[in-house]
């Protein structure tokens, strides 16, 4: 793993709760002081948001809940499910 992916993981850690209080304070840090860490941390956010939101209007295989329309083109919808639908 390169040091852009390890920044890019551990990130995605500190949104998800699984740092030590030590090791979030350093990330923390970093992300206030490195400029590129910061555009990677919203970056990991936006992604985290889009997840969220396409995984409360579809199920693992990518379709809707409920034959709810929640507003996705289907293609894009579909797409991203299937993509990120088995992290659930």
């Amino acid at each position: 793993m390169t040091s852009v992916e390890e920044t890019q993981h551990r990130l995605r850690e500190l949104i998800e709760g699984r740092l030590s209080p030590g090791e979030a304070e350093e990330l923390h840090q970093r992300i206030t002081s490195e400029p590129e860490v910061a555009r990677a941390y919203a970056e990991a956010v936006l992604e985290r948001d889009r997840v969220t939101q396409l995984n409360a209007c579809c199920d693992h295989t990518g379709e809707p809940n409920g034959g709810e329309d929640c507003g996705h083109r289907p293609s894009m919808f579909h797409r991203l499910c299937r993509i990120f639908g088995s992290e659930r």
